[in-house]
């Protein structure tokens, strides 16, 4: 294969935009040719240099306040940061999986493919466990809601069962004036230590919501957010306040999306994603609905949903 043939099956791998074809021959090369590995290393260190934006990592200039308005995304890191680059992450698989023919026989499809470490319809599993943050994994935490099937004209938007949010509270909250209603869930990242700590790793969440008809005067908002922590601070997760997650964070994400609709049959996709630290162990998935205006506050929630919710790894 000739050098600008290689180029552009790399390029492709990279962009995750290379087909099945593609990513046979360009496996193949790498497994026979120590010149391609080089090759490949140099330009993922490339992308991964020209991948990195801060800009996307901070609330854009000049918004602010409890309006939900357009969709917006944020990202902060603290310092020590994922800025590793993603050739580390490739080196560290060549060297723990002990070969080539091994090693890029699984780097190559895990740069274009991502890889789902959690998924969750509420068909099963324990019920979620109504007093806030809970740092445990397992199980879902947060304020009140309940599993349910098909209610107030809204079906699942996969199987049988949903989550069902129900106040902006829990029992014994000490301040029980909220306005959203949050649940949260524990991932646990350890056991893809040897692709984390490599570097370059982004997590996605996401997941579908949906409401009951309600009031034309009413406005309602969903949300997620991730947020990477090492074992220290997970070890103490349940007392930092809500407040203080994105300052005890290696690193924290956040999406919200404008209104709910109206319309009981449609599900609402939200999503975020976060490039991971080498160093983190876990991470939390936070999701919300919230009241819109000031003016329509309130603790409790008639009528909205969670379900399908994935994280993916790529």
């Amino acid at each position: 294969m000739n050098a600008s043939d290689l180029d552009a099956l790399i390029h492709a791998c990279l962009d995750g935009r290379a087909t099945d074809d593609e990513l046979a021959r360009l496996e193949e090369s790498l497994v026979s040719d120590p010149a391609a590995r080089d090759r490949y290393l140099s330009l993922a260190d490339l992308h991964a240099c020209l991948a990195i934006d801060e800009s996307l990592w901070q609330e854009p200039a000049g918004r602010g306040g409890d309006d939900p308005g357009p969709a917006e995304t944020t990202q902060s890191v603290q310092p020590t940061s994922f800025r590793v680059p993603f050739a580390a992450a490739a080196v560290g698989l060549l060297v723990g999986l002990g070969g080539a023919g091994l090693a890029f026989g699984y780097v190559v499809p895990m740069l274009s493919r991502p890889l789902a470490i959690f998924a969750d319809g509420f068909e099963s599993g324990p019920a979620p466990e109504c007093r806030g943050l809970v740092g445990q994994l397992g199980g879902w935490s947060g304020d009140v809601c309940q599993v349910v099937s098909a209610d107030q004209g809204v079906t699942p938007a996969e199987g049988q069962r949903m989550l069902r949010l129900l106040r902006a509270d829990y029992p014994g909250k000490p301040e029980r004036n909220g306005y959203i209603s949050d649940v949260y869930r524990v991932i646990d990242l350890r056991p893809y230590r040897d692709l984390v700590g490599g570097g370059g790793v982004v997590a996605r969440a996401t997941a579908r919501c949906n409401a009951a008809e309600y009031p034309p005067e009413e406005k309602y908002s969903g949300s997620i957010c991730m947020y990477a922590f090492d074992e220290a601070t997970f070890d103490r997760l349940d007392e930092i306040p809500d407040s203080d997650l994105p300052r005890e964070s290696l690193a924290m994400t956040h999406r919200r999306r404008a209104c709910f609709d109206r319309d009981p049959a449609a599900w609402l996709p939200i999503d975020c994603e976060l490039h991971l630290p080498f160093d983190a162990d876990f991470l939390l998935i936070h999701i919300g609905a919230t009241h819109g205006p000031e003016s329509q506050w309130r603790a409790t929630f008639p009528g909205h949903y969670l379900d399908d919710v994935v994280v993916s790894l790529k």
